[in-house]
């Protein structure tokens, strides 16, 4: 169970760092602006939904990206402790 546990938190590490800088890279590449904005979709008889959009600022990327740094961490020190 250990074992099957740290190799799930070293693959959804990989996977969080992945995802954190891959839409900062291609941000980067294809310089792609993305304009904030709200839109409101709703009706006199239904719920009322509002959407709002914005860039992610630096600070949530690199907080993601120490979570998955931790999680590859945790993950690999859990395989050593179980090999030794």
């Amino acid at each position: 169970m250990q074992k099957a546990l740290s190799i799930a938190a070293v693959a959804i590490g990989a996977l969080v760092m992945l995802s954190a800088a891959a839409t900062r890279m291609i941000g980067a590449v294809f310089s792609v602006p993305t304009p904030d904005s709200v839109g409101v979709i709703g009706g006199a008889d239904g719920p009322t939904v509002i959407m709002l959009s914005g860039t992610v600022g630096a600070g949530s990327v690199i907080i993601a990206i120490a979570i998955g740094f931790l999680l590859i961490i945790a993950g690999v020190w859990g395989l050593r402790k179980i090999k030794q």
